[in-house]
C-alpha cells in the first residue's frame, strides 16, 4: 500500500481497508482467520496492520512517518538530557522513562495502535519532570 501512495499515504485508518485486497494467495490459503473474519463482508472487524511504523508509513506516507520519527527522536533526546542533568534525587525517573520508552518503541514493532498508554504516561511524566527541574534551578 505504501508504494501506491508514498508521499501522503492512504489516509488515517485506511490501511486495513486498502490492504485487504493486496494479501498474497499463500497468506489466504487455508487461513480461517482471513476467510471467516477479515475478508467476510458481514463481519465488521478488519485485519491488523501488525506494526505501528508500517501503519504510519502506509497511512501518512513519508511525510507523516518523518514527523513521527522526529517526535520519537526528540523524546529520546530530552530523556537523555534530563538523565544527564537530573540531580540524584530525581535520577531514577529519566532512567525509568528511558528503559520504558525503548521498550514501547520496540513493542510498536509488533502492534499497530497508539493506545499504548504507558508511553503517553512516560511522556507526561517527562514533561512534568522537565518543568520540576526547571523550577528547582
Amino acid at each position: 500500500m505504501f508504494l501506491e501512495s508514498p508521499i501522503l499515504g492512504v489516509g488515517w485508518g485506511q490501511q486495513s481497508y486498502e490492504s485487504k485486497e493486496k494479501y498474497p494467495d499463500w497468506a489466504l490459503k487455508n487461513n480461517y482467520e482471513f476467510n471467516y473474519t477479515y475478508l467476510n463482508e458481514n463481519v465488521k472487524s478488519f485485519p491488523p496492520g501488525y506494526n505501528l511504523y508500517l501503519r504510519i508509513l502506509t497511512e501518512t506516507g513519508i511525510f507523516g512517518f518523518v514527523i513521527f520519527m522526529v517526535f520519537l527522536l526528540i523524546f529520546i533526546k530530552i530523556v537523555f538530557i534530563e538523565l544527564k542533568g537530573a540531580n540524584k534525587k530525581y535520577k531514577f525517573i529519566p532512567l525509568t522513562i528511558l528503559i520504558s520508552g525503548i521498550g514501547y518503541l520496540l513493542n510498536w514493532l509488533q502492534i499497530d495502535t497508539f493506545r499504548i498508554y504507558g508511553f503517553w504516561l512516560c511522556l507526561a511524566i517527562l514533561i512534568i519532570l522537565k518543568e520540576k527541574l526547571k523550577t528547582d534551578e
